[in-house]
């Protein structure tokens, strides 16, 4: 099972819509068993697959899931309270359909949803030594129950759509992950986002000794501006600029990084993904990219 986290400090660079393209590219273009992880206190995935786009309401069925699932206390943030209160606690913690959502439209492609209790943890799960010797094991186990579960299928792959922040939640899908995608768009703030997330974190974690190692990273250009057959100067000209940085950080720490040559144009077909099939153009692009991912593997 490979577990990729999608991440970037900057907001509005695509971390969502990518996730869940990811999914189901992978889910039913590859015919692989997908399991997605909204850790995002913003629940945005959540709110992208569950509620209606006319009047803001609900799915019923996954309502209806949610309903039991909150009954049987099996949400994200009960597994987590139950791991920062006691290792017998969550031994106990059972993973299965009330934990997982399998009500989506392709039977490959289930989901973990947020919950509104993760405001609270992300703002009182802030990134402390202690705090990251608790509980950075959480995502890990999580997953290991997964794996190890007599009642579900294995999965091939994991992706997590994370905060745009760091809690002790989301550092412990940092510490979990095989590889880390980070998305970034053709502007100076998402490019900030990606030296924010490499130097400012990651670097300072690992030279702190609270990151053990380093996952494979991926930055991906999302919403690059196509120019006749090719991209304007300036997605070219912010993409070398992520090059320089993700090279500068390879060579100083050793690690496998890569900037994805295939581009993920801005499409306006792409903010239908949650509701309509990905259209054979987007298809083509996602093959592009995930062979080129495949690559850090």
């Amino acid at each position: 099972m490979r577990k990729i986290a999608v991440i970037n400090f900057k907001g509005g660079v695509g971390k969502t819509t990518i996730t869940w393209l990811l999914g189901k590219y992978v889910s039913q273009s590859l015919k692989k068993r997908v399991l997605l992880f909204d850790i995002d206190a913003q629940m945005s995935l959540t709110q992208a697959l569950t509620l209606n786009d006319n009047d803001g309401s609900i799915d019923r069925d996954f309502w209806d899931w949610l309903l039991t699932c909150e009954g049987k206390e099996k949400t994200i943030c009960n597994a987590w309270q139950s791991f920062i209160n006691g290792a017998m606690r969550f031994n106990d913690f059972d993973v299965d359909n009330n934990f997982i959502y399998t009500g989506l439209s392709s039977p490959n492609l289930h989901f973990v949803p947020a919950v509104e209790e993760l405001y609270l943890e992300a703002i009182i799960g802030t990134i402390k030594p202690k705090d990251i010797k608790d509980t950075n094991l959480f995502i890990t186990q999580t997953v290991y129950k997964i794996e190890r579960s007599k009642v579900l299928k294995p999965y091939d792959y994991i992706f997590f759509d994370c905060p745009p922040s760091v809690s002790s939640l989301s550092f412990s899908v940092l510490f979990c992950a095989d590889m880390l995608l980070i998305p970034i768009n053709p502007d100076f703030y998402a490019v900030r986002g990606l030296a924010l997330l490499l130097n400012s974190v990651l670097s300072k974690l690992k030279d702190k000794g609270m990151l053990g190692r380093f996952p494979a990273i991926a930055v991906l250009m999302n919403k690059a501006k196509p120019w006749t057959n090719t991209f304007t100067k300036e997605t070219k000209r912010y993409f070398a600029n992520a090059k320089n940085q993700a090279g500068h950080f390879s060579r100083k720490n050793t690690v496998k990084i890569k900037c994805i040559e295939s581009f993920l144009k801005e499409d306006a077909s792409i903010k239908n993904v949650f509701r309509d099939d990905i259209t054979v153009d987007i298809i083509k692009q996602m093959d592009k990219i995930w062979r080129e991912m495949e690559e850090l593997f």
